[in-house]
């Protein structure tokens, strides 16, 4: 394998945090002190080649040389930049960490863990005239189905997936209307997403499955360990609830913040930028969206979400989830969508379900506080080996 390669300056906090958490994930690599050492053009060139960026990118924007030197105007070319970042290493942010022919900026630290995670496969499957496609991340073990939420897709796993693998199989789906499935399916009811689940299950044999499912596909998950509890091994629902949602104001609520985005976005860096700054939420976020030639557009219609979330809360689904049979965990991000109180008494009503609660976290809490949740995932599959 490629040796992963730090252009840092060892002082530098992020730098520190950046080879504290490669050495406690055992990652071996090799550290450039591009300060000292300095960095040639073509060098910028070809890191910036492999990170698919341009060299804005990299600047680092409240560096005192940024304003001395008149780069904050935007007539200042790409060509010119690199000059001046070759000439002054001090305007190349860091850490940048780069791993064969991929590269990236480490801002926050936990983007290295993509370029760590296993390299998926994408898998094709056919139903009833939609198209569902699904990363196999591979590892040995027990299988781990990875279920994503609304307008999200099934790369926002990678970052778990990264850890599963040492002791699992994990695999993650691209729900219809999302990511590399069909677009827009006709049919977005509850019962045709959930068929859809156990047609993956089914087809590629991984029966029985630890279901771990966020928001929408959290609750698919518990509707398929109700329905076909013989697919099924565990389940783990985060962010999600049986509650109905008759008047659909979550359905009004999600369309206003996708209208929001300011699509097409010019760049990658400016949709990060949008989605709240360098963080591994703004960057799996931004990693969703395809490119074209006028810029970066999401892979879901707007219409197809607001549907498919008003067509599955236009009723409770308690009677589900109290028939449910394997063992349970029920997350909930402190600064989610639902209260502490609903998703105790959520656990309390099923028996033998496990409750966590991780405070501070948004609901996407898998990708805004990766460390906590990992905790909470871990600590239940380590309960589910001991059984």
């Amino acid at each position: 394998m490629a040796t992963l390669t730090v252009y840092e300056k060892p002082t530098c906090s992020t730098c520190v945090e950046l080879r504290a958490l490669l050495r406690e994930r055992g990652v071996e690599f090799a550290s450039i002190d591009y300060h000292a050492r300095g960095i040639e053009e073509q060098e910028l060139h070809e890191l910036l080649r492999k990170m698919d960026a341009g060299p804005r990118a990299v600047l680092r924007a409240r560096e005192p040389l940024v304003e001395e030197l008149g780069l904050e105007d935007p007539r200042v070319g790409d060509d010119e930049l690199i000059a001046h970042m070759s000439e002054h290493p001090a305007l190349v942010q860091r850490p940048i960490v780069v791993l064969g022919q991929r590269a990236l900026l480490a801002r926050p630290v936990e983007r290295v863990l993509e370029l760590l995670s296993p390299v998926a496969r994408r898998l094709r499957l056919h139903r009833d005239g939609v198209d569902l496609a699904c990363l196999d991340f591979g590892g040995s073990g027990p299988p781990v189905l990875l279920l994503h939420g609304l307008a999200g897709y099934a790369g926002e796993w990678a970052e778990t997936a990264s850890w599963l693998v040492r002791r699992h199989r994990a695999l993650a789906l691209d729900q219809r209307g999302h990511g590399h499935s069909t677009r827009a399916p006709d049919d977005v009811s509850r019962e045709a997403h959930v068929a859809d689940v156990a047609f993956v299950i089914e087809r590629l044999a991984l029966a029985p499955v630890v279901l771990v499912g966020q928001s929408l596909g959290g609750h698919l998950a518990f509707l398929l360990a109700a329905r076909r509890p013989d697919l099924v091994r565990a389940l783990v629902v985060a962010e999600a609830s049986p509650d109905a949602d008759p008047r659909g104001v979550g359905a009004k609520r999600v369309r206003s913040w996708l209208e929001g985005w300011p699509v097409p976005f010019p760049s990658r860096e400016e949709a990060v930028a949008f989605f709240g700054g360098p963080s591994l939420y703004a960057h799996a976020w931004s990693a969703g969206l395809q490119r074209r030639e006028e810029g970066w557009w999401p892979r879901f219609d707007v219409e197809v979400m607001e549907r498919t979330l008003r067509e599955g809360t236009r009723r409770d689904h308690w009677s589900e989830w109290e028939r449910i049979a394997c063992p349970a965990l029920v997350v909930r991000a402190g600064e989610g969508y639902n209260s502490a109180e609903d998703l105790q008494a959520m656990a309390a009503r099923l028996p033998g379900a496990r409750f966590r609660d991780i405070p501070g976290a948004g609901h996407d809490l898998h990708l805004d506080r990766p460390v906590e949740w990992r905790d909470a995932l871990e600590g239940f599959l380590a309960e589910l080996r001991g059984a």
